[in-house]
């Protein structure tokens, strides 16, 4: 809600092929802010600044703009599913394959390739809470040898070193690094084909390089990961919130 001492206006504004409606909220604030919400597009500007100036900054901001906009349409267009329960029998991602769940005691937990199935080591009358438990720990294991295995081959062909990596449980980030070289990586990332997984270990070790996300910074992981566009716009499409909830 607006805060006293403030107005809010609708106005509509021609971004490319686009009619975008926007909220105008004016405040004592210095800069021009964007918030993409459940309402839309909402602009927050000092009350000196003029009409013309904030069209200028909305378009200087269009592609972002547009960007988030679909987002939260194709967000609000997913039709609302209940998690599937994690079972014997069912199917889940794993590497960007669809793979089978077996619980079969007796049997060491891997993955088999020829059958494409996760077998997990339990027994036939295990509880759907310890299936999901002993389930989360693989992958969550999975994950954390493939990030170890593949970290270093990439941190060499960039030339940087960094001090350690460690899984991250997020909603909303696929990785971060800090200026200490400290990586966290989302293990839900096993879920998906192996260059997509690549492309986010590159992405966080260029960081140790530019801790920004410039011009610079992509070419440094273009240097590594040619491709990168197509993978970055990939992962985009993916939503952690499809993933099959996992908790422990």
């Amino acid at each position: 809600m607006p805060s006293s001492g403030t107005t809010l206006h609708t106005h509509d504004l021609l971004l490319g092929q686009q009619v975008v409606p926007y909220q105008l909220l004016r405040s004592k604030r210095r800069s021009i802010g964007f918030l993409i919400n459940d309402h839309g597009l909402r602009i927050t500007a000092p009350n000196w600044v003029s009409q013309a100036e904030i069209h200028s900054a909305i378009i200087s901001k269009q592609r972002w703009i547009l960007e988030k906009l679909q987002a939260r349409k194709e967000r609000i267009a997913q039709p609302a599913m209940a998690p599937a329960a994690i079972a014997d029998g069912s199917v889940l991602p794993f590497l960007g394959l669809p793979v089978t769940l077996q619980v079969r005691y007796g049997k060491s937990s891997h993955f088999d390739e020829k059958t494409a199935t996760i077998v997990l080591n339990l027994p036939a009358d295990a509880s759907q809470e310890k299936i999901q438990k002993h389930l989360l720990l693989w992958l969550m294991n999975q994950a954390r040898r493939r990030f170890s295995e593949r970290l270093p081959l990439f941190a060499a062909q960039l030339g940087v070193q960094y001090h350690s990596f460690s899984l991250s449980n997020a909603t909303t980030r696929w990785g971060s690094c800090n200026s200490q070289g400290k990586i966290r990586l989302n293990w839900r990332l096993i879920h998906y084909a192996p260059h997509l997984i690549d492309y986010v270990l590159v992405h966080e070790l260029a960081h140790l390089r530019e801790m920004n996300h410039s011009p610079r910074f992509w070419a440094t992981v273009q240097s590594v990961f040619p491709h990168y566009a197509t993978a970055r716009a990939e992962l985009k499409q993916q939503h952690v919130g499809s993933l099959p909830q996992l908790h422990k």
